[in-house]
């Protein structure tokens, strides 16, 4: 299922595996260059760098709001219990 599906119906699914740690906190890191943090963003939309930063600005504000919110999203349910936890 799609995390975003833009106004001309390309649909965009996050892969957080795609890149690392290192690189997901180097976006907040103003040392860091904007194509440095929108070569990340490009690798977790699966997208090549140049076909990122020439989408619409308001498509690329879409995007990035939706990767930070999936971002910031729980991995799974937090009020699932695994069965390995009993007392």
């Amino acid at each position: 299922m799609a995390d975003l599906v833009l106004p001309d119906g390309k649909e965009i699914t996050f892969d957080l595996r795609a890149f690392s740690t290192k690189e997901y906190l180097g976006m907040f890191d103003a040392r860091e260059s904007d194509t440095r943090s929108d070569k990340t963003l490009a690798k977790a939309c699966h997208m090549e760098h140049k076909e990122l930063i020439a989408l619409p600005f308001e498509d690329y504000k879409r995007i990035l709001d939706a990767f930070f919110k999936r971002c910031n999203a729980p991995l799974s349910d937090p009020n699932f219990l695994s069965a390995s936890i009993s007392t």
